[in-house]
């Protein structure tokens, strides 16, 4: 399945990942499928992606989808400390946040 998205406004590659693949791994997909766009590069609002493939974290992924939420923190990288925090989002579905 392909799907063209946009951008959003403060949207990073990491943030279309995590918002579409449910991770920040999904990075490789989002660059694989656009080969015009390098991880460096500033997505500007209205930018069209294209996404393929299935999610690495259905979970997540579909948490974002079904309320609508575009992920939009403006992190250009990601290193392994950053990572943690995204794991976050399962405490939030699994209600401990409300």
């Amino acid at each position: 399945m392909i799907k063209e998205i946009t951008v959003q406004e403060g949207q990073s590659l990491v943030d279309i990942a995590i918002q579409e693949y449910g991770s920040a791994e999904g990075l490789l997909k989002v660059l694989k499928v656009n080969p015009e766009i390098e991880q460096e590069n500033e997505l500007p609002p209205g930018t069209a992606l294209m996404i393929e493939g299935d999610a690495n974290n259905i979970v997540v992924a579909g948490f974002f989808e079904a309320r609508a939420i575009k992920v939009a923190n403006s992190e250009k990288y990601i290193s392994p400390i950053t990572i943690e925090p995204y794991y976050a989002v399962n405490y939030i579905i699994n209600g401990y946040f409300q």
